[in-house]
C-alpha cells in the first residue's frame, strides 16, 4: 500500500472507532437515564406512601 492509501485507510477505521465510542457512550447515556427515572419513580412512590 502506498503511503496515501495508508493514511486513508488509518483515517476510516479511527472514524470507525469514533463512531463505535460515541454509540456506546450514547447507550451508556441512555441506560443512566432510564435507572434515574426508575429511581426517582421509586423515590415518589415512597414519598406518597409516608
Amino acid at each position: 500500500m502506498s503511503d496515501r492509501q495508508l493514511r486513508e485507510h488509518h483515517d476510516r477505521i479511527v472514524a470507525r472507532n469514533r463512531e463505535a465510542r460515541q454509540a456506546q457512550m450514547r447507550e451508556a447515556q441512555r441506560q443512566a437515564d432510564e435507572r434515574n427515572r426508575a429511581r426517582a419513580a421509586r423515590q415518589a412512590e415512597q414519598g406518597r406512601k409516608r
